[in-house]
Formats: structure tokens, sequence, C-alpha cells
């Protein structure tokens, strides 16, 4: 039996050039076009994954957009604009959608459909002209996984977006692939008032000694409201060994320094800022080459599309999951990484602008480490198992993610998500090569 799920759009967020101080059934827009772009809600259908696709079409709209003149009118600003002429925000009809749009000032609008049908996700895209209803371009995504449908989803709109706009977008190979070394700061400053023992400061990073222990993973009871099930049950975990964590993300400048090249969309944010269109290969990469810089072990054995990890090398690394969740909880219990309020700690939807920042801008957490919510994702080495944590047991020691799988877990949220994925208990997986302007990385190693 077959389940059908309507997705009703709405636009989403990005900063307009001013505010409206008056609302007018029509809309002069000083030289930008304007595109509502969609907000996917469903009945029955976890939030969860509603939220994270439907931030796939934003995330993946705001890339292509941002680099021409177009705007996303916001969801926020749409529902006044509704309001303000008497209209009716439940019409969801498509030719409904495109004379809304229209009215508001919009030259485009992308509406789309979700059917679910014998375990395969297939969702609908199509861009319509809202001059004349012109259909631009329009396409499927059928997957079997909902991490493949975030994914493909991403690719697609992008794909229909050239489509549907001649492929007016700017090459990438414009940007500054590497940062002048005359542009590098000097080294950052130790972090102080924290409860951490012992730093190091080399190459243009502090790393933060972090005391091995034991601590409850998972939705515990701070967490417990705004838990996901693939966060349940919380579980024992011990952590048997100390370990060196970068205090903040991997910025621009450190990982130009190591592997002689910038990919980051935000480049313009300067080299403090997180680098990010990283791959999890890429963070293994950067690792490897940073050991071999210092005189260390290399930590990983790259064959192709294997990757084994060496037990016991003194190299960087990725962090564990559970490394990860330990050292953002830092022996305290916070809805986020040093506090319950995500302004104050990290950069997230509701105050990044749109954008990455620079690293430490916000408070760190109590041992001294920095943006473990918010600014960018982070790789870490687990594999991503949904119902993983069903499968351990209480007092497990050093867990290392499941045997199999073939997406690796992401932590910490982003500028793009909302405050709830910026949780410490808060997880996602991705496939290993995916690359976005939300995606870095931070690198642990031993004593």
């Amino acid at each position: 039996m077959s389940q059908r799920y309507r997705l009703h759009f709405l636009p989403l967020i990005l900063l307009t050039y001013m505010h409206l101080a008056v609302i007018f059934p029509r809309f002069v827009w000083a030289g930008e076009k304007r595109v509502a772009v969609l907000d996917f809600i469903g009945e029955d259908i976890d939030s969860q994954i509603i939220l994270r696709l439907s931030d796939q079409v934003r995330l993946s709209s705001l890339d292509y957009l941002s680099k021409q003149e177009y705007d996303i009118i916001s969801r926020e600003n749409m529902l006044q604009i509704l309001q303000d002429m008497g209209k009716d925000p439940s019409c969801l009809q498509e030719s409904c959608e495109v004379a809304l749009a229209r009215n508001m000032g919009a030259d485009m609008v992308i509406s789309g459909d979700l059917l679910v049908l014998d375990g395969i996700y297939s969702l609908t895209l199509k861009i319509h002209e809202t001059r004349n209803a012109k259909l631009l371009s329009g396409g499927e995504v059928r997957v079997k996984d909902v991490w493949d449908l975030f994914d493909q989803t991403a690719m697609k709109t992008r794909n229909l977006l050239e489509i549907a706009l001649g492929d007016q977008n700017p090459s990438k190979e414009n940007y500054p692939k590497v940062i002048p070394r005359t542009q590098i700061t000097p080294e950052p400053s130790p972090p102080t008032n924290v409860k951490k023992t012992e730093s190091i400061v080399d190459h243009g990073y502090i790393a933060i000694l972090i005391p091995g222990g034991r601590f409850q993973m998972g939705c515990t009871s701070e967490q417990e409201s705004w838990c996901y099930e693939w966060e349940r049950p919380a579980h024992d975990v011990r952590l048997a060994n100390a370990m060196y964590m970068m205090q903040s993300e991997v910025t621009q400048e450190l990982y130009a320094r190591v592997v002689d090249e910038n990919p980051s969309q935000f480049w313009e944010c300067g080299e403090r800022c997180p680098v990010e269109q990283v791959s999890w290969f890429d963070a293994v990469a950067f690792l490897n080459r940073l050991s071999q810089i210092e005189g260390r072990e290399q930590c990983y054995r790259v064959d192709g599309m294997s990757v084994r990890w060496i037990k016991d090398c003194n190299g960087w690394r990725l962090p564990t999951e559970a490394e990860w969740e330990y050292a953002a909880r830092a022996g305290e219990d916070w809805l986020y990484a040093g506090g319950n309020d995500p302004d104050s700690v990290g950069w997230y939807r509701a105050n990044s602008r749109q954008s990455t920042h620079q690293a430490c801008q916000k408070a760190p957490n109590a041992f001294g480490l920095c943006d473990m919510s918010g600014n960018v994702y982070e790789w870490v080495w687990d594999r991503y198992g949904e119902g993983y944590y069903h499968e351990l047991s209480d007092n497990t020691s050093d867990p290392r993610g499941p045997e199999q799988g073939h997406y690796r877990v992401v932590r910490g949220g982003s500028w793009f998500y909302g405050a709830r994925g910026t949780r410490v208990s808060d997880r996602g997986g991705f496939t290993p090569t995916r690359k976005g302007n939300n995606l870095g990385f931070r690198g642990v190693r031993s004593p």
C-alpha cells in the first residue's frame, strides 16, 4: 500500500538588502530577481527527515544562487505578505503557488511531491516561471535509502536550477585556491579560564589535552525533550586514554598550509574561518599529511575507497563519535557544547547570517573547545547506523562504530541548521564523498 505525502512549500531564508516597512500586493525589488524556494511539510513523516530534506533544497538553492542576481524570499516575509494580502497560506495547489509567488514579486517558484511506494522514495521537483506559469525544468529523485534521498535531492536541485537559468553560475575556478602567505595571521593564543590541564600550539592550531573518563552518551535527561530515535538509548561509555583535540575546527589557513589548497566556498570569511567543502576522504588525507609534516605516524592506510585505521598510532586522526560527544559535553549537563543558550556558544541558522564565522568567536565549553555546536558539521571516524545505539551495552569501552555501513557520522550541527541540530547528542550521517559548505572537521591525536 502506498502513502502519498504532499509537500507544502513556503519560501526559505536569505537576508535581503533592506527591510520592508510597508507590504504591497505587488513589489518592486531593486535590481534583483526573486525566487520562492520550497520548504517541505509532510503529515506523518518524521520531522527530522522533513527538516533535512528541506535543508538540502535550501542549501543547494543558496549555493547556486548566491553568486547571481537572485534573492530568496524568506519564509517569514512570505507569511507576512500573504497575511497583508488577505490570502490563505494553506493554498497549496501548483497553480495557486505560482500565482501567489507572482503577486509577491517572485520570478520563479519551485514545487514538488514526495511518494513513498514499497520502500522507494520518489521526489518530484519542478521550477516554474511565475509570469506565465511556464515550466522551466523538472525532475525526479528515486532512491531506497533516506540518506541517498538527501544527497540526490541536493544534486537534483542544483541541476534543475542550472537548466532553468541556462547554466549562468560563475565557475568556481575563479575562487582563490590558496591563501597567500602574506595574509596568514599570527599564531592564536591558548584559551584561558577553562579546566583543561595542558594545551599545545603548533602549525597554526591549538590542541587541548582531554583526559579519559566515563560518560553517558546519547539521549540523556537534559536532551530528552528534543531527542530523536537515533539518539536512543543513552548508554555508559568509557574512554580509556587521554587525547589532544584541536581547539577549533580546522581553519582555512591551516588547511591551506598543509595541502596548499583552500576549497572553501566562504573563502571571503577569512583564514580563521573553518574550512568547508571537504569530504570525509579529504579530512583523512589532510590528517595523514599533517602527521607526516610533524614527523608522526600516519593513522590511516588508504587504498582507493578503502581506509584502514592503524591502531595505537601517534599521528593525527578523526575522533570517534564517542570521543567527539565526550569532548563536547566536557563533563557538564548542557544541551549544547558549553551551555543551554545556543546563541552564546555557536553559529546556527538563527544567528549565522547564512555563513560560517571565524573560529572561537563564541564561548568555549569547559574543556576550552570552541564551535562544537554550530559553524560547520564535523566529520568523525564512525560509520553511521541509525539503530546502532540499541546494539551497545553499558560500560562500552572505546567504541568505534558499526563494522558495516556506507555513511560516516557528522556531529555538531552547522551555520545552516537550527538549534536542535547543534545539540551535543544530535547525530547524522553522509556519504564519505560528500562535500558541502557546512561540512568540516577537527583532529585528535595521542599525547
